[in-house]
Parts: structure tokens; C-alpha cells; sequence
């Protein structure tokens, strides 16, 4: 965890990277999956695509998959990009992380 209080994601320790003597490494570009959970809002669906559309990465609603909780309160989002740097996954990470609307980023 930082000073600041953020959890910064650890591409090294991403499964399905490459093995190396120093423990897993992604070879960019790849393919990274993320899964967002949090509220089942329009505002959250539009902070995630944001989130991604900061980092150069074109997204749109339906390359999300959505799919909401039993009652209906939280949804999770479902997204594969094609990652071209541990900087790029990282300050996406962040941005979500940092968002009231989003509980958990996987």
C-alpha cells in the first residue's frame, strides 16, 4: 500500500505472466482481464468507461459485461483490454480504486 492509502496493482504478480527467475513478468502488450464490482449505476458504468477512455483505451458500453447482484443493489463488470504497459494497468487501477461508486477491482 502507498503513503497515500492506494493498493498499486502488481502486474509481477498478475497470474498467466510468463515465469522468470525473479517470479512471474507480463510481456506487454497482453490481454488483461478486470472485473469491477460496485454499485448498479449508470454513474459507475460511466466512471469505469472513463477510467479506461483516460488511458487511450476505446471502450464502450457494450464491451462490458454486466451482470447485476441477486437483488440488484451492486453489479459486476467484466472487461479484457489489451494492456500496453504495467503504467497504463496501474493508473487504471487506480482511477477505479479511487471511486466511492466501486467496491472491489479484480
Amino acid at each position: 500500500m502507498s503513503e497515500n492509502g492506494t493498493v498499486k496493482f502488481d502486474a509481477e504478480r498478475t497470474p498467466g505472466a510468463s515465469e522468470t527467475e525473479e517470479g512471474p513478468r507480463l510481456t506487454f502488450p497482453c490481454e488483461m482481464p478486470m472485473k469491477i464490482i460496485g454499485e448498479n449505476s449508470a454513474a459507475m458504468v460511466a466512471d469505469v468507461l472513463k477510467a479506461f477512455r483516460d488511458q487511450g483505451i476505446s471502450v464502450g458500453e457494450a464491451d462490458l459485461k454486466k451482470i447485476p447482484s441477486r437483488k440488484g443493489t451492486y453489479c459486476s463488470l467484466n472487461y479484457t483490454f489489451t494492456a500496453q504497459s504495467r503504467e497504463q494497468v496501474d493508473a487504471i487501477y487506480i482511477a477505479l480504486t479511487a471511486n466511492p461508486l466501486i467496491k472491489w477491482v479484480i
